[in-house]
């Protein structure tokens, strides 16, 4: 298996997890920085990270919350895509310094079974002493300022390590799985792979699997003797390819 891509990009799914999920607003402490803070005193460091908002438009047409968002922020330039029953908006709120902010308006299907979001989606490279404020103030007020209803935040964090790690992959993914207080739902388990789906008392989301709740999912590759290997970190789930 080269790469797993988990069903949250399927906008289908998404509409099921969107479900059995609460809102992170007023919840304190981003789950990112709970992550990074864990990530940091296992001596990790992180080369990205992104924070993924969405939101079921439910009723609201895509057309009609593009032109709302565009009142509110007269900047955005829009590219639209619409081919085989999936119609898209994308915009570029802010890009430079390592850093990407971008808009999404999804909407796919017809009639009864149309299906739309909206999605904030903030890309930065590392994790420097003024990212957590960056985050906090200008992240958190576009979130309040683009999600009128309930936002669900979904957070990543990935790093790489040289071809001097001295642990097999089992173990260090055991050693994080402590450092976050983790307790094991599903082990996806290859030579050159481990995928790791848990639940963490740590975070605030939580996605109501088949038989348990989980919100920690940790992903571990190694390029084979000499070669890099890489970790995602993602609560609740990934969003990313990897």
């Amino acid at each position: 298996m080269k790469k797993i891509i988990y069903v949250v990009v399927t906008l289908t799914a998404v509409g099921m997890i969107l479900l059995n999920m609460a809102s992170a607003k007023g919840k304190g402490e981003l789950d990112l920085f709970k992550m990074a803070s864990v990530l940091q005193g296992q001596n990790i460091i992180i080369n990205k990270w992104s924070l993924h908002a969405r939101q079921d438009l439910e009723n609201v047409q895509a057309q009609e919350k593009m032109n709302e968002l565009s009142q509110q922020y007269p900047d955005l330039k829009w590219k639209i895509s619409d081919v085989n029953e999936k119609w898209e908006a994308k915009a570029v709120m802010a890009s430079g310094n390592g850093l990407k902010e971008t808009l999404r308006i999804l909407s796919t299907g017809e009639g009864d079974h149309l299906q739309s979001y909206l999605i904030y989606e903030v890309t930065g490279e590392g994790w420097k002493k003024d990212t957590r404020e960056f985050i906090k103030k200008a992240v958190v007020e576009k979130i309040s300022g683009i999600f009128h209803e309930k936002a669900i935040i979904f957070s990543c964090i990935y790093s790489e390590f040289g071809d001097k790690m001295n642990k097999s992959l089992p173990s260090h993914v055991n050693d994080l799985m402590q450092a976050f207080e983790a307790k094991e739902v599903e082990t996806l388990e290859e030579d050159s792979f481990i995928s790791t789906t848990a639940y963490s008392k740590f975070f605030s989301e939580s996605i109501k699997g088949q038989s348990e709740e989980m919100n920690l999912q940790l992903g571990v590759r190694t390029q084979g003797l000499g070669g890099k290997t890489t970790l995602v970190v993602g609560t609740p789930i990934i969003t990313v390819e990897y």
